[in-house]
């Protein structure tokens, strides 16, 4: 299904529960408690909705992740937004592990934050970064990226396909991945999740000299429309990984995918994008 048709559809569940919460003069804020996890939710923007109406954002990945993810595991968040996989990885790896979440928004890590004063068990387990992962530190930064997918009118310009609007990095560190793990003597990572709208490829070849030392199972979004309008490709991003000896598998039931453009592009819907685990190869 394309990104445009699930926020055409949420929009229906929204316009629903808000009339319905509307009865009892409650309006679109709320502080809600699903699987454990405290969250601070806005009804009218699509993270937050589908963690309200279905337990969790991106079910289907949680419960694949959740097969790999162990007690005292290091977990990498790239484009972590409000915290919709932070907080469950903070859960996932217990008292004894850790989780580094990387936000560039200004929007989005905000909101981070405060997820994590909600829940401050999982929050002594989070380390949370304002910083924009890019292929080499000191790169120019976008000045906005995708954070936010209204369910309501916003006057905003949203993106054609979909249908988000950008939010301001003012503040954000561009730093390679690389680098940011020198700097900090980080000596184990397990998984990493990015989920960067487009930016994938950079992101990856600044962070190749990690990838090679610890390999991590990896849950990257493969969207080809989000790649090219970045200036690259799926193509250059099945390259990457192929080059690092990564294999692809379904999302969430780890069966086998391709390793070819050609099939992987025949899998994903027009205007829409692929959640892929990528796990090192023995």
């Amino acid at each position: 299904m394309s990104t445009r048709r699930k926020i055409t559809l949420a929009r229906w569940a929204y316009q629903c529960v808000h009339a319905a919460r509307a009865l009892f003069t409650r309006d679109d804020h709320t502080i809600v408690v699903r699987g454990d996890i405290v969250w601070d939710l806005d009804l009218g923007e699509g993270i937050d909705f589908a963690i309200y109406l279905l337990g969790a954002f991106e079910r289907s990945s949680i419960r694949a992740y959740s097969r790999l993810i162990k007690p005292g595991a290091v977990v990498i968040d790239v484009g972590a937004n409000i915290g919709a996989h932070t907080l469950p990885f903070a859960h996932l790896v217990g008292p004894a592990g850790h989780v580094l979440a990387f936000e560039p928004t200004t929007y989005a890590f905000n909101r981070l934050q405060r997820n994590l004063a909600l829940n401050p068990p999982l929050a002594l387990r989070v380390s949370a970064c304002q910083a924009m992962l890019a292929a080499q530190s000191g790169d120019l930064p976008d000045l906005d990226l995708y954070a936010r997918w209204p369910l309501r009118h916003a006057p905003e310009a949203r993106h054609s396909t979909h249908l988000g609007i950008a939010a301001s990095t003012d503040g954000a560190e561009v730093v390679a991945l690389d680098d940011w793990i020198a700097r900090h003597d980080i000596s184990r990572i397990d998984f990493m999740k990015i989920d960067v709208d487009g930016h994938e490829c950079r992101i990856l070849r600044g962070a190749v000299k990690t990838l090679s030392k610890f390999r991590p199972s990896l849950l990257i979004e493969f969207m080809p429309y989000g790649l090219e309008e970045a200036g690259s490709s799926l193509d250059e991003l099945v390259e990457i990984l192929t080059d690092l000896h990564y294999s692809f598998f379904r999302v969430p039931d780890l069966t086998a995918l391709p390793n070819t453009t050609s099939l992987l592009q025949g899998m994903i819907p027009d205007g829409g994008s692929l959640n892929v685990l990528c796990r090192a190869d023995a």
